[in-house]
């Protein structure tokens, strides 16, 4: 073969590898692309339901630690502790009474250390909404404001949660959800205070006595002695047992004092503690319900001298005799709630829950008709339409059902666990603003 063939099948050969190589790099380069689903439906009930699961499931995780703790987030330095051992792990739990000093935790302590709690695990469980992003939606999220409450047969927890979220074109807000669990604790609490303040005044122990009123609530009590003279009593409250969950366990200690000393002097309670017992208080506020433009006014329902007030908003103010005054228009059609604190000169304080409720309607805003109380049977689907006047879309912040955001009908199987009575809040919204109602459901 002459030089020139040569040359030409090495050009050749040349070109085929060149070929060769681009086609490879070509397909690494494809092979890396990551593909996103083409599958994939903007859904906003779908983000709804998941903050409404994570709401819940902090709210019964931070219930069980605070009861577990006796109301308290933790028991730290600043808190008289009874250490004990349950098999291989120390335990501490919070006295209410350690001979003549008591330590009992207000309602808003239980509720106050619940919320705190339920912020972090909320925060734990959205987890940035990772699990939505690898679907490509994409979210702007603010910070979770958390408030609970007690009522007599459950714990209505409130949360502020304002977030954006994006699929290609198409966007969404929310800002309030809200969910519940069964909890009857306002019973036990009034009973456990009354008992611990009656044995701060007497030398016998009285078990018996909280045992037995306990019980007319179909509520078990158990305790146990520790020391040397079985003087610290560890105390285990059991509620929910009979709601087919797993029950919470409320804990503290009790120091009793076994010696008695018949010259013993029977102190004066402080000037300071009278004063804070007798002569200052704040009583319920109840609901505050606004449905006409223009400034409201509220007095703070206390009594006493020399008291300061505040408030856990700057949204609106409290002069220095009590009075609430807002302009609700500022605020919006919804639901709030916030806490009033009231201080005596000594520095005594007091905080009730402050519960407003905005619904405004006018020409303009959406109007809905009212939704009567609904039962719904377990295994057997469920169906409701909104109706309500120049209303654009709906939502709702219930875990139970999803509802369409153009058409308001809302639909879903009740299943075993959804068994009781549910408070559903509806909103209808338009260019103008919205308006909202709550309804009731029983599941049975």
């Amino acid at each position: 073969m002459n030089k020139r063939g040569q040359v030409t099948v090495f050009i050749i050969i040349g070109i085929i590898l060149l070929f060769v190589t681009a086609l490879i790099i070509l397909l690494v380069k494809s092979s890396s692309i990551e593909e996103l689903p083409t599958d994939v439906q903007f859904n906003i009930d779908s983000v709804e339901l998941f903050v409404s699961s994570c709401l819940e499931k902090s709210l019964t995780e931070s219930t069980s630690i605070v009861l577990n703790n006796g109301g308290y987030t933790t028991i730290g330095s600043s808190l008289a502790g009874f250490t004990y051992n349950e098999g291989s792990d120390k335990l501490i739990v919070p006295f209410y009474l350690h001979k003549s000093n008591k330590m009992f935790p207000s309602l808003s302590t239980f509720s106050e250390s619940i919320s705190s709690i339920s912020e972090t695990k909320f925060l734990e469980c959205i987890n940035n909404f990772k699990s939505f992003e690898k679907e490509g939606y994409k979210f702007n999220i603010g910070v979770p404001l958390i408030r609970s409450e007690f009522t007599n047969t459950k714990l209505m927890t409130h949360l502020t949660f304002p977030f954006k979220v994006s699929l290609g074109s198409k966007n969404a807000e929310r800002r309030v959800f809200e969910t519940s669990i069964p909890l009857k604790f306002i019973g036990p609490y009034a009973k456990v205070n009354s008992f611990i303040k009656t044995q701060s005044m007497k030398e016998e122990l009285l078990l018996s006595s909280l045992s037995e009123s306990l019980s007319y609530e179909g509520i078990q009590v158990q305790f146990q002695n520790y020391g040397i003279n079985g003087e610290n009593i560890l105390f285990e409250i059991i509620l929910n047992e009979d709601n087919g969950q797993n029950p919470f366990i409320w804990n503290f200690a009790l120091g009793f004092d076994w010696t008695f000393d018949e010259e013993k002097v029977i102190e004066i309670p402080p000037v300071k503690d009278i004063l804070f017992y007798e002569f200052f208080g704040l009583n319920e506020i109840p609901t505050w319900k606004i449905s006409t433009h223009g400034i409201k006014i509220l007095k703070v329902p206390s009594f006493g001298e020399g008291l300061q007030f505040e408030l856990d908003t700057d949204t609106f103010s409290i002069d220095s005799s009590g009075v609430i005054s807002l302009d609700p228009v500022k605020l919006g059609n919804d639901e709030y709630l916030h806490y009033v604190k009231v201080i005596d000169p000594f520095g005594n304080e007091k905080v009730a829950p402050l519960r407003i409720s905005i619904n405004i309607e006018d020409e303009l805003s959406p109007k809905m008709n009212k939704i009567e109380k609904q039962v719904a049977h377990v295994g057997t689907n469920f169906s409701l339409k909104v109706n309500a006047e120049r209303a654009l879309s709906f939502s709702s912040g219930t875990y139970l059902f999803e509802i369409n955001n153009k058409t308001g009908e809302m639909y879903f199987t009740p299943s075993p666990e959804n068994v009781g009575i549910h408070y559903i809040r509806v909103d209808a919204i338009n260019n103008y603003g919205s308006t909202w109602q709550r309804w009731e459901l029983e599941v049975k």
